[in-house]
């Protein structure tokens, strides 16, 4: 679904999972047009962010991520990438160490 040309410029993204996972790359698709992007997941291991997944959001002025996983360098790396950040939650969320 996430697919879909008519999503092509989308501003604003909003992703909550209760039942199955998602794949990111499909979602990583919006990274340059993203305003605003939520994830929020209540299933164990539903969300994870790849470890090597360094991307940015130049356009993002919100992020909210709630029950994701996501390594601690991935997390840095996709904020040194959102210059027009104004808000960040990070809530319930699980992750490892650098190393």
């Amino acid at each position: 679904m996430l697919r879909l040309p008519a999503l092509n410029g989308l501003q604003e993204l909003e992703l909550s999972l209760s039942w199955t996972p998602i794949v990111l790359s499909n979602v990583l698709r919006f990274s340059r047009t993203l305003r605003v992007l939520s994830l929020c997941c209540s299933i164990s291991g539903g969300l994870v962010f790849p470890a090597a997944m360094l991307i940015g959001f130049p356009q993002l002025e919100v992020l909210t991520l709630k029950g994701v996983t996501i390594p601690e360098k991935t997390l840095h790396g996709i904020l040194s990438g959102c210059h027009a950040l104004q808000s960040l939650v990070l809530h319930c969320n699980t992750g490892r160490g650098c190393h």
